[in-house]
């Protein structure tokens, strides 16, 4: 099977995100220093490259934050085929640290750090949230089910993808390899230990 990867190009977000965003402003369109000395603790970005990051944002997001209507219309014109409606919601209430219900600029930051970075335990535990969804700290059966659908229906039509697997053989395969000890979910280190083990599943589980 061909595996396609669902993070996206830095420049690419930026484009896609520019064709449907309107300039606005309000009060979080200002960084401050306690923001800047937060990502300067949690990224690996330095102050000039954080300021950069933030016009850009910007001139993506005029009003400094990003709503699920409007995650939703960016993947809809990178997947127009697709549907992305399950997904968008899902990953957005991962990226929505708050809960405000809207994704703003040190999130959006926050996210980027880890989707963008060679550490693939961090890359993975934001895996496991995606899957978590009723953040019970471990991870159901039918949560896979859920979430692995959303990704299918976002991506089966791209002309690369080319054979679509069963979703419940799938999970099959990946509660028979993850749950070591057999209890009918999957546990942080369960799901940690899987996709190391078993890179060829974890690519196809993990859309960054």
């Amino acid at each position: 099977m061909h595996k396609k990867s669902l993070h996206l190009p830095r420049k690419l977000f930026h484009k896609s995100m520019n064709n449907f965003c309107k300039r606005n402003s309000e009060d979080n369109t200002i960084l401050t220093e306690d923001q800047i000395q937060t990502l300067l603790k949690n990224t690996p970005f330095d102050r000039d490259e954080i300021n950069e990051w933030h016009r850009e944002f910007l001139n993506d997001v005029p009003n400094g934050r990003m709503s699920k209507y409007k995650l939703t219309q960016f993947y809809q014109s990178l997947y127009p085929n697709g549907k992305c409606e399950k997904f968008c919601k899902r990953i957005f209430k991962v990226y929505d640290t708050d809960g405000s219900g809207k994704i703003d600029f040190v999130e959006y930051m926050l996210s980027i750090s880890i989707t963008a970075s060679n550490d693939m335990k961090q890359k993975l535990a934001l895996a496991f949230k995606l899957f978590d969804k009723d953040n019970s700290g471990t991870i159901e059966r039918q949560e896979l089910v859920e979430v692995i659908q959303s990704i299918y229906d976002l991506t089966i039509h791209e002309k690369d993808f080319k054979r679509r697997i069963d979703v419940n053989e799938f999970v099959d395969e990946i509660m028979e390899k993850f749950d070591s000890d057999k209890n009918g979910h999957i546990e942080t280190e369960e799901f940690l230990n899987g996709c190391i083990e078993n890179p060829s599943l974890a690519e196809l589980i993990i859309p960054y």
